[in-house]
């Protein structure tokens, strides 16, 4: 698996998500971050231990601001 390969799915998946879910702003928000989150740990030269530990503290900033 190459890092061009994974972006290119990466990108397909997302593109199908935004079409299947619409265009509404909240949804289009939160599936952008889901696919940042996941390309930034997939691609990682250390994998996180869980995909949930930085999504929990995206979370936790989210509800700073």
């Amino acid at each position: 698996m190459t890092r061009a390969l994974v972006e290119r799915l990466v990108e397909e998946e997302y593109a199908a998500l935004r079409d299947q879910l619409g265009a509404e702003a909240g949804d289009a928000d939160h599936l952008e971050q889901a696919r940042e989150l996941f390309v930034c740990s997939a691609l990682s030269e250390e994998y996180p231990d869980f995909l949930t530990l930085p999504a929990y503290q995206a979370v936790l900033v989210a509800e700073r601001r």
